[in-house]
């Protein structure tokens, strides 16, 4: 069953829980620096994973070489 609306409120009629209807708020676009500073960090992100992934190939390439 849906809610009932009561004035700026909505009503369930089973239990009679309520709640109010608000203005839904505002969304901001974000600025411009924020999205090149996003771009950047998700870019040096990406970076450092293929690093660390070199040197794990590096290293397991040694270990297998030198057989420690």
């Amino acid at each position: 069953m849906a809610f009932l609306t009561v004035g700026k409120s909505r009503k369930c009629p089973l239990c009679g829980f309520q709640y109010e209807i608000g203005q839904a708020t505002e969304q901001r676009e974000p600025s411009d620096a924020i999205t090149v500073f996003g771009a950047l960090l998700r870019v040096f992100l990406i970076m450092v994973a293929i690093a660390v992934v070199a040197i794990g190939v590096l290293f397991i390439g040694c270990a297998t070489v030198l057989k420690f």
